[in-house]
């Protein structure tokens, strides 16, 4: 059973590395989906490795958050509370358009700072690696 935090601390290093490539991954799947059709013909979409590969990530973390929300139901739900709430935290701090939490590239698109998304992430991870070891 504490394998589980060692593939959530995996998803969260591949976060890290590969953050400003989920964002604009995130955004033109977004388009895609949203984009407005104003004929009756079926579309084929290709969905190549790189996509596959994203879309795994976020059904992973998808299962963080009901990973999160069952150690809160558990015995100590401290470490849950805190991983839900660093996680929220992060994306609050580019939602939110907290000062000095964000960048814009001259694209428009708009990621966290390496130093925000370096804290929050180590902080998780840390809470990760704790559960990994069972001392939480």
């Amino acid at each position: 059973m504490h394998y589980i935090p060692l593939l959530f601390l995996c998803a969260k290093v591949f976060s890290f590395i590969y953050h400003r490539e989920l964002a604009l991954f995130l955004h033109n799947f977004r388009a895609i989906v949203e984009a407005r059709r104003s004929t009756k013909k079926v579309h084929v979409v290709f969905i190549d490795k790189t996509t596959m590969f994203f879309l795994i990530y976020f059904l992973i973390d998808i299962l963080f958050l009901f990973y999160c929300i069952w150690l809160i139901t558990g015995d100590s739900w401290e470490p849950g509370c805190m991983l839900l709430f660093l996680s929220a935290l992060e994306s609050y701090g580019v939602q939110g358009r907290i000062a000095g939490a964000y960048e814009v590239s001259p694209q428009g698109f708009i990621y966290a700072k390496i130093w925000f998304k370096y804290l929050m992430s180590a902080q998780i991870m840390f809470i990760l690696l704790q559960l990994f070891h069972g001392n939480m």
